[in-house]
């Protein structure tokens, strides 16, 4: 006999005609009614299942007309003796969120994988909604705006700094040439000084030192005094 341990199967229902909605609607032949029947999944990928027969060693999917559409769930209950759910810790989220159907042990509970998927899609669509489209283009062209305005401010700066740098060098240059030239245009007059009037060389003449360019050859020369004009010595 081969072993069934792990695999899922069908149990009875409440319903001994099976017309009830909450029981599971499939395996209902004549003969598996009455009995538990064991559940053979054939294709996870296209939810195809099949009730295994009376030969175990045959497999049902080999028969199409005995497939089904079958979605594996997950247990809900446990039925301890004393009536309590054993799995009731691990059930208790989604207890809260949708109403579920407490089934035989080892049967299978397709109500659970629905309620998953509610409280999926809800917290799915409330993160959804707590932050509408809108509202994120809003900020993505506010982030936009500033990161260009910031951009354009960092070009402006290191072109105005530029330019004044430039400005302050040309300036500076100007400086110096008018200093180099300034120098350059300077006069440079030695002092001179001639002696003027007769009695040069006489204790008791005049003398003048002046700046400038030197006078006539005629100033620096020394004269003697016409025959007309009288010398008389002074009065003691």
């Amino acid at each position: 006999m081969p072993d069934w341990s792990g695999i899922m199967y069908r149990q009875s229902c409440t319903d001994p005609d099976w017309k009830d909605p909450s029981c599971p609607q499939y395996c209902l032949q004549k003969d598996q009614l009455e009995v538990g029947v064991w559940i053979q999944s054939c294709s996870l990928q296209d939810k195809k299942a099949c009730c295994v027969t009376d030969a175990p060693s045959a497999s049902c999917c080999n028969d199409t007309s005995n497939l089904f559409t079958f979605t594996p769930g997950y247990i809900q209950a446990v039925i301890n003796g004393d009536g309590t759910n054993r799995l009731g810790p691990y059930v208790a989220a989604d207890q809260k969120s949708a109403s579920t159907t407490t089934t035989p042990a080892g049967s299978e509970a397709n109500s659970s994988i629905d309620a998953s998927a509610s409280t999926t899609a809800a917290a799915t669509a409330g993160d959804t909604d707590a932050l509408p489209t809108s509202v994120r283009n809003a900020i993505i062209a506010v982030g936009a705006i500033l990161g260009i305005i910031l951009l354009i401010s960092l070009v402006s700066l290191v072109f105005v700094w530029r330019k004044y740098s430039q400005e302050r060098r040309l300036r500076r240059e100007d400086r110096e040439m008018t200093r180099r030239q300034q120098k350059e245009n300077w006069p440079h007059h030695p002092y001179q000084g001639t002696f003027q009037g007769d009695g040069t060389g006489v204790a008791g003449a005049r003398r003048e030192m002046y700046v400038g360019e030197p006078k006539d050859a005629w100033s620096q020369r020394i004269h003697e005094l016409p025959s007309s004009h009288k010398v008389g010595e002074l009065d003691a």
